[in-house]
């Protein structure tokens, strides 16, 4: 793996470990900018822009914070922050800078926020063996946000009151029914993204274009494919087991690894230095 890039980042991954942990307060004011991006003119055929993208992002992310409880152990979360950036180096918006939080829960999961705000359960980090490992799942999640998945399954849902008007032509009633509006796009975006609800194409992208990310990045990348193919069997609530197998027989796994074959695998594991930075959480 780059070493530079391993370095690379620190300050910028405190610097939004802080922005997250504001917690209600982000919420409070994050959620007053989005209702400005329904009155402001945000017409549902138009793009979001990228401040659109960090409010939008900020609001969810603060919303799933206030409901969870997070590791706070300093050295494992600047580590978790290292690997992202390093692996967010190779997508295909340098602008995403991804920002983690461990989640204390032992359901294996992982998510990201539009924006680059990003989650990882200690179920997930126990689960993996090495940091090619969690550099897959996160290389996965950054390429979800990259790819702007959520944002063009909220564009296709979303139902914003008003897109295209103006503060001053809202009326009273027309601002209350925006803000539900908002609110409620936010909630189905949350739905998706804590239940990694992208549907099998978006999956599958991520998947591949996640373990070339990682594989750029100088690590194995099949370390996303040995996850995967370890991860437990669920029932109820989607997760990411969902779309494990596709219509021809074949496992995300074999699938990650049949497009690996064509660029070529190997790269670092760093078990041992995972172990390490990771003791607090593993234990």
């Amino acid at each position: 793996m780059k070493r530079h890039c391993f370095r690379a980042g620190t300050a910028a991954a405190v610097a939004g470990l802080a922005l997250l942990c504001a917690g209600c307060q982000l919420s409070a004011d994050v959620i007053g900018k989005g209702l400005n991006i329904v009155r402001g003119g945000a017409a549902a055929l138009k793009d979001f822009s990228w401040e659109e993208e960090l409010e939008i992002g900020g609001t969810v992310a603060a919303q799933l914070t206030s409901e969870r409880e997070i590791v706070k152990d300093e050295g494992a979360i600047r580590y978790v922050n290292l690997v992202a950036l390093t692996v967010s180096n190779f997508n295909k918006r340098p602008e995403v800078q991804p920002r983690v939080l461990i989640l204390r829960d032992d359901q294996p999961n992982a998510f990201a926020c539009p924006g680059g705000y990003m989650f990882v359960t200690t179920g997930l980090v126990r689960l993996c063996r090495d940091e090619s490992e969690l550099a897959g799942v996160i290389s996965h999640e950054v390429t979800h946000v990259a790819l702007k998945h959520t944002l063009i399954r909220l564009k296709k849902d979303r139902k914003f009151a008003f897109a295209g008007t103006t503060i001053k032509e809202l009326t009273p009633e027309q601002y209350k029914e925006a803000a539900v509006a908002f609110n409620g796009s936010i909630g189905a975006s949350i739905k998706t993204i804590a239940m990694n609800n992208y549907g099998q194409e978006y999956e599958a992208e991520a998947d591949r274009v996640g373990a070339e990310c990682a594989a750029a990045a100088g690590y194995d990348g099949a370390g996303l494919a040995r996850l995967i193919d370890r991860l437990p069997e669920k029932s109820g609530e989607r997760g990411w087991k969902e779309f494990s197998k596709y219509p021809d027989g074949s496992t995300r796994a074999q699938k990650i690894m049949q497009n690996l074959t064509k660029i070529g695998a190997g790269g670092a594991t760093n078990a041992e230095r995972f172990r390490r930075e990771l003791a607090a959480v593993l234990k």
